[in-house]
Order: C-alpha cells, then structure tokens, then sequence
C-alpha cells in the first residue's frame, strides 16, 4: 500500500511545480520523470529517456532487488515482488487506491502507467511460465534418464530370461534321455519277463521229464536188486564211485565258474550304479543352481516391479507435461508385466517339471527295484535249472549205467542158461548110463 502514488508520500508541490516546469514535454518524458520519482532512493534509476519494463514500478528499488536490462531479473527476491505485483494488478489494474490524491496528475500519465503495470504483470507471468517450463525440462531428462536405466535393466532382465529358458530346454532334453532310458528299460523287463516265463515252463517240463526217469529208474533198480550178484554189485558200486567222483569235479568247476560270473555281473552292476549315482548328482546340482539363479530373478523383478510403480506415480504427477512419453511409458508396462507373467509361468512349469522329474525318478528308483528283484528271480531260476539239468545228466548216466548192467546180467544170464542146459544134458546122460 505504501508503494503506490499517494499525496502522503510525495510532496505535491513540488510535483507540479516540476510538471509545469516541463509542461511541453511528451507524455512518455512525463512518464520517465515520474518513474525517477518512484525510485528516488536512487538505487536503480533509469536513463530519463529511456523505457525499461521495470521502469514503472510503484516500489522502491534496492541495490539487491535490480539487475541491468541485458541480463534481466535474477533475484529471487524481484520476481518475489514481480509476482506480488502481478498479483495485485492483476486484480485491479489501476495506481491509485482509495485515499490518494491524484487531482493534480494528468490522466494521459495514469494511464501509461496502467499500461505499463500490465507489461509488467504480462512479462512477470511469462518469465514465471519459462522457468516453470526450465523445470519440467529438468524432471523431463530425469525421467528420461529413469527411463533408459528401467530399460537397460528390462534388457538384462530379458538376457536372464532367454538363459532360463535355455536351461530349461536343457533340462527337457535331459527329460526325453531319460524317458527314452526309461523307455529302453521297460522294454527290457518285458524281454526279461518273457524270458522267465519260457524258463519258467522249461523247467516244468523237465521237472516232469524228471518224475517219469526217477520212476523208470526205481522200477529198474527192483529189477537189478533181485538178479544181480555179490560180484556184479562189487563191480557196480566203483564205477558208480568213479562217476560220482567225476561228477562232483564237474560240479566244483561250474560252481567256481558261477562264482567268477557273479563276480563280474557284481561288478558291472556296481559301476553302473556309480554312473548313474553321478548323473544324479550333476542334475541335483544344475536343479539347486537354477532355482538360485531363478530366486535371484524373481527378486530382481520384483524390484523393477517397484521401481516401474514409483515411475509410474511420478509420470501420473508429470502427466501433461511429457504426453509424447505416456505411449512409450505404457508400451514398457506391457512388457515389464509380459516379462513378470512370463517368469511367473517359467516359475510354474520349473515347480511341475521339477515334481515330474521327481516322480519319474521315483518310478525308475521302483523300475529298477523291480529289476533287481527280477534278475535274483532269473538268476535263482537259472541256478535251479542248471541243478535240474546237473541232476539230469546224472539220471541219464545211471540209465546208462543201468542199462549196461542189464545187457551184462542178460549176456550172464544166457551164458549161465547154456552152461544149465549143458549140464542138464550131462546129468541126463550120467543118468542113462547109471541105468
């Protein structure tokens, strides 16, 4: 209030003294002179001649409040007073206020300070639109800058993706090995059961082949106990000796030979459980090595997550001022929310191939419990069938046995029959003649 034109403040003889004094002059003079007026404290005065959009101001100037007009305002104090001005006209564009006395001032003066007042206000509001504008081109590169540092992250974000799906297809290829393994093995139980099942019914049959030679052989053996002699028997029971001798010689060396084959079937069998127990171990680790790497990712997406909200918020506060970049803001949404339903369902399909994969090696650990069981059965069966063919053979070797003693009884039989007869007729002829 005390800025403005008052008689309290000026002397008002003195003002038109000096506008009589000047009383041919220009308006605009009269205007310079009553500006120097204005500003008497003489600390930004201004040519008499000359214009300056700070010319007219209706405050006193100070040595910190100016700036020359080639460099313009740059106190934050003057554009303080420039917006309170601009303010202030801006609600009643007029000098005067209720109580001054401006009888004496010409109205062609009042109204180029008018004029001037709303210069001012006009050039206060547009310097404060540009430095508005200087700002938000500052918060622009800022986003610009957040924009480009969330897209080096999306495309490392995208690298570590196309690694886990790598690794994924890495381990479906393991998964395929080891369905055709599993395949292979299923193919070979059902040879190895078809197998059992032929030796199964071979060893029926010789099992009933070996009923029928035990009981022609019981039957043989009452027909020799009746006929046979102390010398025949004598005769007998050391070639039976021989043969059974014999026969536990060839039944050492099978057994040794059996032992030795265990041996290396052991032996087999222990490094193929170590290969397989290393296989395991190396799909063991590349499992707990993924699910690391996948946490770490799932951590730093969350992190992006975050950091695209609180980006988010900011471009929704800046929304009118960087509309060319809501589409390209938009478009990195899409993808930041692809990238996290894509790692989201790798996640899933990492948890169901993982219990798939847990699953089928429970099913090859029950596969191979079965197979094991599977070749004891075969090996026992096959130990059974060699001691039935072992038994056999021996079988056969007494019918053969048996067979040869009954010729020799025969031939003695004969003989003895012949030599009967002979002395028969001997005694016939001892007895004609006796009488």
């Amino acid at each position: 209030m005390d800025s403005r034109i008052s008689g309290k403040d000026f002397n008002q003889t003195k003002w038109t003294a000096d506008l009589r004094k000047n009383a041919s002059d220009t308006v605009e003079e009269v205007a310079g002179r009553i500006g120097e007026m204005y500003l008497h404290n003489g600390n930004y005065l201004q040519s008499k001649y000359s214009y300056s959009p700070y010319q007219y101001l209706p405050f006193p100037s100070t040595s910190t409040n100016t700036a020359s007009d080639a460099g313009g305002v740059k106190s934050a104090d003057v554009s303080k007073r420039f917006r309170d001005t601009s303010i202030q006209y801006s609600d009643n564009d007029t000098v005067a206020i209720a109580g001054d006395d401006l009888s004496n001032v010409p109205a062609s003066v009042i109204i180029q300070l008018e004029k001037a007042n709303r210069t001012i206000a006009a050039q206060n509001v547009e310097i404060e639109r540009l430095r508005s504008f200087q700002d938000q081109n500052v918060e622009t590169k800022l986003l610009r800058k957040q924009v480009a540092e969330l897209e080096k992250e999306m495309r490392a974000s995208r690298e570590r993706f196309l690694e886990q799906e790598e690794l994924l297809a890495e381990m479906s290829r393991e998964m395929d090995s080891l369905l055709r393994d599993k395949m292979h093995m299923q193919a070979s139980l059902h040879e190895i059961e078809r197998k059992y099942k032929k030796a199964k019914m071979a060893s029926k049959e010789l099992a009933r082949i070996l009923e029928n030679d035990m009981c022609s052989t019981s039957m043989l053996n009452g027909f020799e106990s009746e006929n046979e002699d102390d010398g025949g028997m004598r005769r007998s029971d050391d070639s039976l000796l021989k043969r059974s001798r014999q026969l536990s010689r060839q039944k050492e060396e099978e057994d040794l030979k059996d032992k030795c084959e265990r041996a290396i079937e052991k032996a087999e069998q222990r490094r193929k459980n170590e290969q397989t127990a290393k296989a395991e171990k190396d799909s063991r680790e590349m499992m707990e090595r993924i699910l690391i790497e996948n946490e770490n990712l799932v951590v730093e997406i969350e992190r992006e997550r975050r950091t695209a909200m609180s980006l988010q918020e900011d471009l929704e506060k800046n929304r009118r001022i960087i509309l060319d970049r809501d589409e390209t803001i938009v478009d990195l949404k899409e993808k930041l929310s692809k990238a996290e339903t894509k790692a989201q369902q790798c996640e899933t399909d990492l948890s169901r191939t993982c219990t798939d994969l847990a699953l089928e090696r429970a099913r090859c650990d029950a596969l191979t419990l079965e197979l094991h069981e599977l070749d004891t059965l075969f090996s026992q069966t096959h130990s059974t069938v060699q001691a039935y063919a072992i038994q056999n053979e021996q079988l056969e070797e007494k019918c053969r046995s048996a067979n040869q003693t009954i010729i020799s009884l025969n031939a003695k039989l004969e003989a003895q029959g012949i030599d009967l007869v002979a002395t028969k007729k001997t005694l016939r002829a001892i007895r004609d003649s006796t009488k």
